[in-house]
């Protein structure tokens, strides 16, 4: 059985979720919309073994952040941690217990950043 030690739950995220909304011209807008605010969470880069197990992209940074088990969160959602905004890749389940969720996320990198790096 899996014990979570939350004394390792130190940052606070946000969940989000794509929300699907007509604008003023009758046109479909995706917006993000908050699911749950200042989760206790770990976030985490992942170690260079274990993103060349996990992803084909090692140009982007993977991280893992765990969180107490909730039953709404999704891989089509985000995750915001300060001013940054990840993807959720994946959710685990550890142990299948419902205790904790691992997310495995990509940080979304600004269009202006990569600009300056190429």
């Amino acid at each position: 059985m899996y014990i979570l030690d939350s004394g390792r739950l130190k940052q606070r995220v946000t969940i989000q979720a794509y929300e699907t909304v007509i604008n003023t011209i009758g046109a479909d807008d995706e917006r993000l919309v908050d699911i749950a605010r200042a989760i206790p969470a770990e976030v985490k880069p992942m170690r260079g073994k274990e993103q060349a197990e996990y992803y084909r992209n090692a140009n982007t940074v993977q991280y893992n952040v765990t969180i107490r088990y909730r039953s709404n969160v999704a891989p089509n959602m985000t995750l915001k941690y300060k001013n940054r905004i990840f993807d959720i890749n994946s959710v685990l389940n550890v142990d299948e217990a419902n205790i904790v969720l691992e997310l495995i996320c990509t940080e979304q990198i600004a269009k202006e950043k990569r600009l300056k790096d190429d």
